[in-house]
């Protein structure tokens, strides 16, 4: 590495490759700025510690700040003792490499407070940027976008955003300024509540990690270690905001934060097209609704008529006409209740025997099923300790979702994977999980009680640890299609997709690849089936071009006429 440290009178200056950054012990700031341009900081901090805690008894004030350099290791420790809110004793380690720092920051009371916060740059830093970038997005038709831009007179965004196209959010940012890309963000798997940025005119009001708030801080213990999340700031060269995110995400592979996605052979069959009983449902239940089921909502008319005999009338179809589908995903509509995960028998009579039956038929069999959402009616609702919310999202309406952070609602939940999973006799033989509905996620306001819950990446992250593990009991090459673009869950999720089902503008869908290969490199991308029969085609077309697994939505509903579906036929023989 060609990087030079050296101590001045004032602190420590460092020089990269494509980065300067200073600490000045004496006025306690720090500086970045691109290599090429020293006397223009892009980051000019109030704080010497680039991650500062923030307690909610009171400002932290310390003393005594000292830096210790390691030339040999190109490393940076930062420490100070505190007295305000009272006695303890704060570090933090910065690590320099080529074209990036890393930090790690942790410190130690001698009383039980509340961290609030850990701040990157606290308030009236200043900020000299030409744009502001982060991928965030919402659901909603019109998110045809790879991330969010923002102007640097006006900023304020949260990674914590709770969407559905993008959960859960990266907590990372981009700092662009001329020909460099200045990423920063967390690394290791989220214990906060996101990152959070809001700034005027270059003037920086707070950047940081919410750690649940002056509201719901997290409890620390008198004596304990409380340790920053892993920190990264990373430096560009570059136009693309895409491959800025590469980089940084290709830093965490290359530190060991996560692991590649590696596939075997037997995955590929996976590549093969999927047909999905969803925008069936939708199309025959709009015909049925108008005829036979008026005065019902029009939900719960798309879920009744998901039946055992339409999803192998639509398999046989499929055989019949030699379609190329390799994988029937059952919807949303085999259940009794969402929440309790019973199968509807009077839809459903023989579960096994219909999976056996598709099996017999090449075809992999794919479950919906929407772990964290709830219904009225559901028995889950008896069950003590089983419900939490409502969910700030949907409070008018009373939403609320199942509580995973409990160790007996897991086991509860991962009894019924293994069923479904399991080829004993009593099991239902399936071969993976359309995962769905992580807006019902949990969010930091229903559980600011639980120590043990500090952000929902971490807990998903354990949860499909879990669900991975039963299915690879059964199955060589489980299927899991899920929604988070998280690195953190490429070892458990195979693919993922996106929302575009509504859609006839389809020039956005490389830039939805393009954002899944920079986040989650290594994982396919399933662009969702398209509701409007005429436009399937293009968008079959569309996904094939970018190398995506076709997903085909519509085949047997009144609007799909016998020239749509020819086309869909011979479009699906080499997709």
């Amino acid at each position: 590495m060609n990087i030079s440290m050296r101590m001045t009178n004032d602190g420590v200056k460092v020089a990269a490759p494509r980065y300067g950054f200073t600490v000045n012990l004496k006025d306690n700031c720090w500086i970045l700025n691109s290599i090429d341009k020293p006397s223009q900081p892009v980051i000019s901090a109030n704080n010497a510690f680039p991650l500062l805690p923030e307690f909610s008894e009171g400002k932290l004030e310390a003393t005594n700040l000292t830096g210790k350099m390691d030339g040999r290791f190109h490393k940076l420790r930062l420490s100070a003792e505190i007295i305000k809110p009272c006695h303890g004793k704060i570090n933090c380690e910065i690590v320099f490499l080529d074209d990036r720092l890393v930090v790690n920051g942790w410190y130690k009371l001698e009383k039980s407070h509340g961290l609030a916060y850990w701040n990157i740059l606290s308030h009236s830093s200043h900020l000299d940027t030409d744009e502001v970038q982060a991928y965030l997005g919402i659901h909603e038709k019109k998110d045809k976008i790879n991330g969010r831009t923002w102007a640097p007179s006006n900023v304020e965004l949260s990674t914590a955003s709770h969407n559905w196209t993008y959960a859960g959010g990266l907590p990372r940012v981009v700092f662009k300024k001329g020909e460099w890309n200045f990423c920063l963000g967390g690394t290791d798997i989220a214990h906060d509540f996101g990152l959070e940025l809001k700034s005027q005119n270059g003037t920086i009001e707070h950047f940081r990690f919410n750690y649940g708030g002056m509201d719901f801080p997290y409890p620390a213990e008198a004596g304990e270690v409380v340790r920053s999340p892993r920190f990264q700031i990373l430096v560009e060269n570059s136009n693309s905001y895409d491959l800025t995110h590469a980089a940084f995400t290709g830093a965490m592979l290359n530190d060991g934060i996560i692991t590649q996605k590696r596939y075997r052979p037997e995955n590929l069959s996976w590549r093969r097209p999927w047909y999905c009983t969803w925008a069936d449902q939708m199309g025959i239940s709009e015909a049925e609704t108008a005829q036979e089921q008026l005065g019902k909502q029009n939900y719960q008319a798309i879920k009744d008529v998901l039946t055992q005999e339409m999803v192998l009338n639509v398999a046989k179809l499929i055989r019949k006409e030699n379609l190329n589908i390799g994988a029937i995903i059952i919807d949303d509509g085999w259940q009794d209740f969402r929440g309790d995960w019973n199968l509807d028998e009077s839809k459903f009579p023989d579960m096994r025997g219909l999976v056996d039956e598709l099996h017999g038929m090449d075809f992999k069999v794919v479950l919906w099923w929407a772990p964290f959402t709830e219904e009225s009616g559901a028995a889950i609702h008896n069950k003590p300790g089983f419900i939490t919310g409502p969910i700030p999202k949907y409070k008018e309406l009373n939403i609320k979702t199942v509580d995973y952070t409990k160790a007996e609602v897991r086991t509860w939940a991962l009894k019924m994977v293994n069923k479904w999973f399991s080829n004993f006799p009593d099991g239902w033989d399936i071969d993976g999980f359309k995962l769905d509905f992580f807006v019902d996620k949990i969010s930091p306001f229903t559980h600011h009680a639980e120590t043990d819950y500090r952000g929902e990446e971490r807990l998903w992250k354990e949860f499909f640890a879990q669900i991975d593990e039963i299915a690879k009991r059964y199955k060589k090459s489980p299927w899991a299609l899920a929604m988070p673009y998280n690195p953190h869950l490429i070892p458990f999720c195979v693919a993922v997709h996106s929302e575009e089902r509504f859609d006839t503008y389809l020039d956005y869908l490389p830039l939805r690849c393009g954002m899944c290969n920079t986040v989650i490199p290594g994982t396919w991308m399933a662009p969702h089936f398209n509701y409007n029969p005429e436009q399937v085609p293009d968008f079959i077309r569309a996904v094939k071009k970018v190398g995506g697994i076709v997903q085909v939505g519509k085949l047997i509903s009144p609007n799909v006429t016998p020239g749509i579906f020819n086309e869909i036929k011979e479009l699906l023989e080499d997709a």
